[in-house]
């Protein structure tokens, strides 16, 4: 669940927290390439990585570095946010290590020596991140403030946020 107070306090704390609680986020290239794809992030400190295939697409444009751009919504869908920065091809051993896991496996046939193993390391520049209150009695209040005074209702606080 968000936390308004706290996101005011450290939006990039928040996003990278938000990221690391959800199980899938959307990543595509802000440069040319349009398509995102569903992508599971790893957070690790400020970096998200991101386990793809050599042979696939994103390794190809991505090639010697480019800018990403992640999308998505919390768990609790209280949470929006997109976020923008460098993405490179990460082939350190000791990262791959780190980051193996089951879930991981089940993507390459030969484990962590499969040749299709690639890492994508994405660096957060900036974004703006959505976070809602979950008090039901707090977004009522704002929908019939508004249907009574023309207002837009106020039911989250939009925040930039920097690294």
């Amino acid at each position: 669940m968000a936390d308004v107070a706290e996101a005011t306090k450290n939006p990039a704390a928040t996003l990278l927290a938000e990221i690391s609680r959800t199980n899938v986020v959307m990543l595509g290239l802000a440069d040319g390439d349009a398509e995102m794809r569903p992508m599971v992030p790893h957070v690790e400190d400020a970096l998200i990585y991101f386990f793809t295939r050599t042979s696939g697409a994103l390794t190809a444009q991505v090639g010697l570095g480019a800018t990403g751009r992640i999308a998505l919504i919390g768990k609790d869908q209280d949470f929006y946010g997109w976020l923008e920065g460098s993405l490179v091809q990460n082939a350190e051993r000791a990262t791959i290590d780190r980051l193996w896991s089951p879930t991981v496996a089940a993507w390459y046939k030969q484990g962590k020596n499969d040749p299709e193993v690639s890492l994508l390391m994405f660096t957060p520049r900036e974004g703006k991140i959505w976070v809602a209150s979950d008090s039901t009695l707090l977004f009522a209040w704002e929908m019939a403030k508004a249907l009574t005074t023309g207002d837009e209702p106020d039911v989250s606080t939009a925040l930039s946020v920097h690294f």
